[in-house]
């Protein structure tokens, strides 16, 4: 197996997503990505399988009990991924390989695994072999087998 880590936007100490390959297979895992552009989707494009963050609803965060300058935060570029966001990159990264797809992340306060579902689905809606799903907060995740 191999692990390959890659560097994401997000405001922390040296922040990465990682690669893991093995077997014929790999799997992306971005988490803790305030935005994705140029070397985060090409490092994701068509892997096996995808762990993304889908960590906020737009809408939520906003009537949220956060004080402003959370918010914003968490809304910059060094920040987390909304829901509308994760499906920009699933629909950007998913390729021909992609069989499996998880939302993490998912802010307890400023999102509902619902709505994460609800807008991420569109991105794989054409493509009956792409399994999607959720990582709850303090729930383990299946395991992914490829």
């Amino acid at each position: 197996m191999r692990i390959t880590p890659f560097q994401v936007p997000h405001d922390a100490l040296e922040p990465f997503g990682f690669i893991i390959e093995g077997g014929g297979s790999s799997i992306g895992i971005a988490t803790d990505l305030g935005s994705a552009e140029g070397d985060v989707v090409e490092v994701l494009r068509d892997r096996d399988a995808l762990v993304i963050e889908s960590n906020y609803d737009p809408d939520m965060l906003m009537r949220g009990p956060y004080q402003y300058s959370l918010k914003r935060r968490i809304m910059n570029i060094n920040g987390h991924l909304s829901n509308v966001q994760c499906r920009d990159l699933i629909t950007r990264t998913i390729g021909e390989r992609t069989r499996e797809i998880v939302l993490a992340h998912l802010s307890e306060e400023n999102n509902d695994p619902l709505l994460a579902m609800e807008c991420c689905t569109s991105a794989i809606r054409d493509r009956e072999i792409t399994n999607l799903r959720l990582s709850y907060p303090r729930i383990p995740t299946p395991r992914i087998f490829l």
